[in-house]
């Protein structure tokens, strides 16, 4: 999670096998029950239906906007990131990453998805939350990972051809 004048910039990594932050991650899976479960562990209640995270994995679906079980795992993965950080109000925006195949033509139609609610009120993990979400950006995966070892690189001159080299 980034500070960025006011605004929590919030990355998820949207796997098939386990949805990724900064500081955590957990199975991509999920299972909605009817009531508040008994053992309710790392449960999710959001628009007055309850989520345990983390049970039942998920099926291999080309596009991730095809059902609602990524959004709730989407907030569930900002949820997570938000209660390391013990930010529990605020406003978010996510940057969220597709693999690159898949970044020019699901781009806008991911961004629709995660951004079609823009306050979230829910509750996770036994702690309220009240969150703005103000923008989203796609990303091809793992570009969020170079860029924040950018400062780590430098630009030399090889003849006429330039190269980056880690200091």
């Amino acid at each position: 999670m980034i500070d960025y004048k006011g605004t929590k910039i919030v990355g998820v990594d949207m796997g098939y096998g386990n949805m990724k932050t900064a500081k955590t991650h957990f199975p991509t899976a999920l299972r909605e029950y009817p009531d508040k479960p008994t053992f309710p562990g790392d449960l999710l209640i959001f628009d007055g239906k309850y989520y345990k995270i983390g049970e039942s994995r998920k099926a291999f679906i080309i596009s991730k906007t095809d059902d609602d079980d990524f959004y709730i795992l989407t907030i569930a993965a900002i949820a997570a990131e938000c209660l390391v950080n013990k930010v529990y109000t605020g406003n978010i925006c996510i940057a969220a990453g597709l693999p690159v195949s898949y970044v020019k033509s699901q781009r806008g139609e991911l961004k629709d998805y995660l951004t079609r609610s823009k306050r979230l009120i829910f509750e996770y993990c036994g702690r309220q939350f009240d969150l703005n979400i103000v923008g989203c950006k796609v990303y091809p995966q793992g570009y969020p990972a170079v860029l924040s070892h950018m400062n780590d690189l430098v630009e030399i001159e090889i003849g006429r051809a330039s190269c980056r080299e880690r200091v």
